[in-house]
């Protein structure tokens, strides 16, 4: 059965556009049908990425190639450099962490080649996390402790936060729970100043997970389930999913498996609404491990076969170790 812990990485750069909060989506997707091919129009298809980034991926990642291929026809360098970097985005929340890392280096190039070391520190943070999801830890803690000192040197208040999370995963990675814990609680108390429900939500599931690693059950209950509420409040998907996969986990090692057993469901259920294959597949195989262990192995062998389909149809080469 795969146990996967999922650490969780706030990128920057879709912080550069305003946020959609509040605004009327019909109202944006009638005025791309009607509006002039300029700049704001780039900035539309962006907004409509964030938009949709964990609630549809297909609308989100069309979204992204016509702001990518508008930018280019208007000779728009940030639109271009700002496209790269969220279609980075798009592969890495699947798991294609080479042609995220490619993304990141071309949107990397073109802040470069525009003299913005903002963007280029952006990129920077994300080929840096890019490094750790391939347990590159030193050259991802370089990279993060150099974005977070250019943040708070600029006295960025997104940017601090988020790398303060991100140091917080690299040192979670390598077992240094006290330097993690410290690094998620710095990076709370900036989104609980600001509101920024993504970050808190974050935070929280990254607490969690560093009591759950410490077998510490009921804290790292307490604080998924007050991520899940944010997650709920404010619609992000793909952390709900992460949320109820840890719960799952933690429910299996306390041998509560019909426990188990419904929040991996849950997890199931919402990773399918946002069309993360990968999530998919892990779910169906945790899934699988448990009725295997419940004795019903007709219904683990058919998971297991589920899941496998997808593996193979997302071209993942290793496979689950499954024995009954």
């Amino acid at each position: 059965m795969v146990n996967k812990f999922v650490p969780v990485f706030i990128g920057i750069l879709c912080f550069a556009l305003q946020s959609l909060q509040g605004q009327n989506i019909d109202s944006l997707e009638r005025s791309l049908k009607t509006g002039k091919a300029d700049t704001n129009r780039v900035k539309a298809y962006t907004q409509l990425f964030l938009y949709y980034e964990f609630t549809d991926t297909s609308k989100a990642y069309t979204s992204l190639r016509e702001a990518l291929y508008l930018s280019q026809a208007l000779k728009f360098k940030r639109g271009e450099a700002l496209s790269y970097m969220n279609m980075g985005f798009a592969k890495e929340d699947f798991g294609d962490y080479d042609n995220a890392q490619m993304l990141y280096v071309k949107s990397k190039k073109v802040y470069e080649a525009m003299g913005d070391e903002l963007g280029a520190t952006n990129c920077e943070n994300a080929i840096a996390n890019i490094y750790k999801s391939k347990g590159m830890f030193p050259e991802a803690l370089v990279l993060f402790e150099k974005a977070l000192n250019y943040y708070l040197k600029i006295n960025n208040q997104k940017g601090i936060p988020a790398m303060y999370n991100n140091i917080g995963t690299v040192y979670d990675a390598t077992g240094d729970y006290k330097k993690a814990t410290e690094n998620y609680i710095k990076a709370l108390g900036y989104y609980e100043k600001s509101g920024f429900k993504q970050g808190i939500a974050a935070s929280y599931c990254n607490l969690g997970i560093i009591f759950q690693m410490q077998r510490n059950w009921q804290q790292a209950i307490t604080y998924f389930n007050k991520s899940i509420k944010i997650c709920q409040d404010a619609g992000i998907k793909n952390y709900e999913g992460n949320n109820y996969n840890n719960l799952g986990d933690i429910y299996e090692a306390m041998q509560e498996p019909q426990k188990a057993l419904g929040y991996h469901f849950k997890a199931l259920k919402v990773r399918k609404e946002i069309g993360d294959r990968f999530g998919e597949g892990s779910s169906m195989a945790n899934i699988g491990g448990l009725y295997s262990d419940m004795d019903s192995l007709p219904k683990a062998v058919n998971d297991w076969n589920g899941a496998e389909k997808i593996c193979l149809e997302q071209g993942e080469q290793k496979f689950y170790s499954m024995t009954s």
